[in-house]
């Protein structure tokens, strides 16, 4: 087989450089395999995974963790809001109020037990007369 020393304009001198050959297919013959779509899914960034975090330590203050997972939602969901970035906004503004909500609860549950505590050792209800 010889090659074209100057080949027609277009194409390339030698077969496999990028060109079909002439008379051949460039798709193999028989039916196509048929593949699923291929959806694009973006990479989680840090701050992302901040909103995630803030959400699941607003949700846990509200089940009993009060201040110790009340206040680092608050951390995490004011330093991804602090980066202004459009998504995720919402899980971090709902894990804000969240810990927001479950913070003030454990200041006024402590509040109050304190309170008692204080009325008790002071003597409390020990002046009143007896209802007999």
């Amino acid at each position: 087989m010889t090659y074209p020393e100057n080949p027609p304009e277009g194409q390339h001198p030698f077969p496999g450089t990028g060109q079909p050959v002439p008379g051949y297919s460039v798709y193999p013959a028989g039916p196509q395999a048929q593949y699923p779509p291929q959806y694009y899914q973006p990479p989680q960034t840090e701050s992302s995974n901040l909103a995630i975090a803030a959400l699941v330590l607003g949700i846990l203050s509200l089940t009993g963790c009060s201040c110790l997972t009340g206040i680092p939602a608050i951390i995490c969901a004011r330093t991804y809001l602090g980066k202004n970035l459009p998504e995720n906004r919402a899980l971090a503004q709902v894990g804000f109020w969240l810990g927001v909500v479950a913070t003030a609860i454990g200041v006024i549950t402590v509040l109050v037990y304190g309170a008692l505590i204080a009325f008790g050792l002071a003597g409390g209800f020990g002046d009143l007369p007896d209802q007999n």
